[in-house]
């Protein structure tokens, strides 16, 4: 980003004092001709201030001592010599520079706060614009996933009312995630938090028969939407048809990361009604085969008699940094996370 300065350069700070100091005395030696008795030096302070509010404290520097020595010279008698003069004229000659000295000051606070101004708003506008275009972006990112989840619904020939209440289900999946990920100013979602936040819904803090554990995993925005939908059609199948449809119904959700970063999300159901594989694939069967596809991960579903057995799979994780003021699962660093829903 390009700053404003508070200062010039040395070299165009001396060719502005000197311009300006130059102008004032030729300005001083027009009027010389016309009231050749005149003061000399009024002419110095709109130089000094002019080089001043041009080239910073510098350039009025320049302005002060070229002005003085020049005026000087070339007005005050004996003319065209720079020998000491009078008491009264050295005394005159104090006041005044101390007096142009005070304007330069002055000058160069100005010019400092409206350099200040100008430079916040233009970081301001810069801000602005950048957030525009994130909204810009993440709005269409949001509409591509949610045009999906309805075109994927609307393909499962449900009726008007299960349609509403499956989009709707699965918009509030994807706004929960959405929420967590601007808690980290999307730089990332933590794991644990993003199940937990995703099970809640249905209830699960009550029947205590729900367990999720697993090392600390952060999950870049992008796998973040695609776990959360996963975990959302699982718990809904696993409400309505499988292990949670049941009080003897249990679940275990963890997770694990190997050595090449790879990471691996196993949901395993048990004591639910019998598990019958069908030969059609229903609309969240197909979601789950599907919505790992973008993020260079897959899914297994295993069918054993006692629950249904998902595992999803993520390919190595890349570093990411965590923005400020971000919030972080509950568990430290490297430490198993276990929570009981009850």
């Amino acid at each position: 980003m390009t700053r404003y300065s508070a200062d010039s350069t040395l070299l165009h700070a001396t060719l502005v004092g000197f311009a300006c100091a130059a102008a004032a005395i030729a300005l001083r030696w027009l009027l010389d001709l016309i009231a050749p008795d005149m003061v000399p030096y009024p002419f110095v302070y709109p130089a000094v201030l002019l080089a001043t509010l041009i080239a910073g404290g510098r350039g009025g520097l320049v302005a002060l001592v070229v002005g003085m020595l020049a005026t000087d010279y070339f007005f005050v008698p004996p003319r065209f010599t720079l020998a000491p003069h009078d008491p009264t004229h050295a005394a005159s000659l104090v006041i005044t520079t101390f007096a142009i000295l005070l304007v330069l000051l002055l000058a160069t606070r100005y010019r400092s706060a409206v350099l200040a101004r100008a430079q916040e708003r233009k970081e301001t506008e810069e801000h602005l614009r950048f957030l525009m275009s994130e909204v810009d972006h993440r709005g269409k990112n949001l509409l591509a996933v949610v045009q999906s989840v309805v075109s994927l619904t609307r393909a499962d020939g449900a009726e008007a009312a299960r349609f509403q209440r499956d989009v709707r289900g699965r918009i509030h999946a994807l706004s929960r995630v959405h929420k967590l990920l601007a808690n980290t100013r999307w730089q990332g979602a933590d794991l644990g938090t993003l199940i937990e936040d995703e099970l809640r819904p249905y209830g699960l803090e009550d029947l205590g028969r729900v367990r999720v554990s697993g090392p600390r995993l952060s999950l870049d925005p992008a796998e973040a939407q695609a776990v959360a939908m996963a975990i959302h059609e699982l718990a809904t199948n696993a409400a309505k048809y499988g292990a949670l449809s049941l009080p003897t119904g249990r679940l275990d959700v963890s997770w694990v990361r190997d050595g090449s970063g790879a990471r691996s999300i196993l949901w395993q159901e048990d004591g639910g009604p019998p598990v019958v594989q069908s030969d059609s694939q229903g609309l969240g069967m197909r979601l789950l085969a599907q919505v790992l596809a973008g993020t260079g991960g897959r899914t297994q579903l295993e069918w054993p008699p006692g629950g249904l057995v998902c595992r999803l799979h993520l390919p190595p994780e890349t570093p990411a940094i965590a923005a400020p003021g971000s919030t972080v699962h509950r568990v430290q660093p490297g430490a198993d996370h276990a929570v009981l829903l009850s």
